[in-house]
């Protein structure tokens, strides 16, 4: 069974080169994740159309964490909601990044398990 993950970024400038490696890593790792991101003027219109298993923010969206909120309780009240750290998203450190992610989800996740 497939797990969605939405990676939440500001403005989707830097959302591009961290997607790109997370998809990398989730093919390299054979992981039963589909991968979607949205800056946060399009959250809402994400949120509303289809639900996600874990929600994956990026550090800059935190000062939106009210807004966020109001969104999730909405949309995604029984989603994970991860926050990716200032230290692994400066260094792009996508192991880390994408194990954080799923590590409180079950073992489906992976493919030759």
């Amino acid at each position: 069974m497939n797990k969605s993950l939405l990676v939440i970024c500001e403005t989707g400038i830097t959302a591009s080169s961290l997607l790109y490696k997370l998809a990398q890593e989730i093919e390299s790792e054979k992981l039963n994740v589909d991968i979607d991101y949205a800056a946060l003027p399009s959250l809402e219109e994400k949120l509303s159309k289809k639900e996600y298993d874990i929600l994956l923010f990026t550090p800059q969206v935190h000062r939106y964490k009210e807004t966020i909120g109001k969104l999730i309780q909405k949309y995604a009240k029984h989603t994970q909601v991860k926050t990716i750290s200032d230290q692994d998203f400066q260094y792009m450190n996508v192991p880390h990044i994408l194990h954080e992610a799923v590590k409180n989800e079950d073992r489906s996740l992976f493919q030759n398990e």
